[in-house]
């Protein structure tokens, strides 16, 4: 195996969980990502004196060992509870809801999870890849700029599946 780095498109909560994994387990990354930060649906914009939650409004854990790591952001202050006041419409009537379910919200906005799980991976933002090939034997990433990144060992790509087989065509 190389000692290339392992790149990782887009900063969002798959791409950011694949690169912590990787790097916690010793593996060199570099992550891309078109926008100025990370977050993906889970992106939050500062928008004169209040912040808006642009994507994802909250999320559940069901999974047990997904449970345990929100319970761990939860300890690093990047999540927590939420405790919405839910109802149901049935015929033009409101009622309270009987959900039970747990919700959690990134603190204080849904993208503190995101940059808490970047913390101090190397990555570069307003970097759109438009392209990825195969050498022989490593990996090359070209921007919208021309610009070539790489050699990588491999590449992860987390964008939705139109614009990742737009990546592979």
């Amino acid at each position: 195996m190389s000692n290339a780095p392992i790149a990782i498109i887009v900063t969002c909560i798959a791409g950011l969980s694949a690169a912590r994994t990787l790097h916690d387990a010793g593996e060199a990354v570099q992550l891309f990502d078109k926008s100025r930060r990370s977050g993906g649906r889970m992106a939050s914009k500062t928008i004169g004196s209040g912040t808006l939650d642009l994507g994802t409004q909250y999320f559940t854990a069901r999974d047990r060992r997904f449970t345990e790591i929100v319970h761990q952001w939860q300890a690093d202050g990047w999540a927590d509870q939420w405790s919405p006041s839910l109802f149901h419409s049935r015929d033009g009537q409101l009622s309270p809801s009987t959900d039970e379910q747990l919700r959690w919200v990134g603190t204080p906005t849904m993208s503190a999870i995101t940059q808490g799980l970047l913390d101090d991976l190397p990555v570069t933002f307003s970097c759109r890849i438009t392209e990825v090939f195969r050498g022989e034997e490593f990996w090359t990433l070209v921007d919208a700029t021309g610009a070539s990144h790489g050699p990588f060992s491999q590449v992860i790509i987390t964008v939705p599946a139109p614009q990742a087989a737009a990546l592979l065509a």
